[in-house]
């Protein structure tokens, strides 16, 4: 797992303990100049008995932040095994049933609603609005032209009815190379933090394979209706 810190927060509190013959790994990467303080095991004693106020600071600190990583790390899994669980429940992949994994998706990760997007088959260049779940069970037909890596947000906010100030995770659903749909995730308020791009990371490709799943019938669909209407 990782872990975006920020001024203050700690690593490799494990190492404290001289008794502990287990010390965490820990791999650290500044992304800007950064300064790091260290306590070492040797002078936390002294340490401890001069400053008893700081280091009981600290240690109230530390204990809060490991129940708060470990409260979201028993959400991901919780939140990940309940969208796999979803998926694996699929009796038959159609497109209502894909609705209906993408509102649970929703229910499950606590986002307020979810866009989905379909690659026209025929013109690379243009997206398709599959599906907002802000009208659960009506499939959208909306078409998109690709600017870059994905579409022009400010089109898609005035066509949607979409706030500018929400906020939004844009991830594509692939194979390899193999590109098949986008999702964007809305919240209106509460921001999206390291956890919940961690839920999404580890489900998207559970989801990808249906999606590839649901494509090749429907390939194989269109092949035969063409092979009846030639005979």
């Amino acid at each position: 797992r990782f872990t975006l810190l920020s001024k203050w927060n700690f690593l490799w509190e494990s190492a404290i303990d001289e008794n502990n013959s287990w010390i965490k790994e820990v791999l650290a990467k500044a992304l800007t100049n950064t300064e790091v303080i260290a306590i070492s095991w040797e002078n936390i004693k002294e340490f401890v008995k001069k400053s008893p106020e700081i280091w009981y600071e600290m240690l109230q600190f530390i204990i809060i932040e490991t129940n708060k990583r470990l409260l979201e790390s028993n959400k991901i899994l919780t939140s990940s095994w309940e969208i796999e669980n979803t998926i694996n429940s699929l009796n038959k992949i159609t497109q209502r049933s894909i609705f209906w994994v993408i509102d649970k998706i929703q229910d499950i990760s606590g986002v307020d609603y979810i866009l989905f997007f379909e690659r026209h088959e025929a013109l690379p260049k243009y997206l398709i609005l599959k599906y907002d779940s802000r009208k659960p069970n009506q499939m959208q037909d909306i078409v998109f032209e690709k600017k870059w890596y994905f579409i022009d947000l400010d089109m898609l906010f005035i066509d949607c009815d979409i706030k500018k100030d929400d906020n939004i995770i844009i991830n594509k659903l692939s194979l390899w190379d193999e590109l098949f749909w986008f999702l964007i995730l809305w919240r209106a308020k509460k921001i999206f933090d390291w956890s919940d791009k961690k839920l999404f990371n580890s489900v998207w490709n559970s989801l990808a394979w249906v999606l590839k799943k649901f494509l090749s019938d429907r390939e194989i669909k269109n092949i035969e209706y063409l092979n009846s209407k030639m005979y």
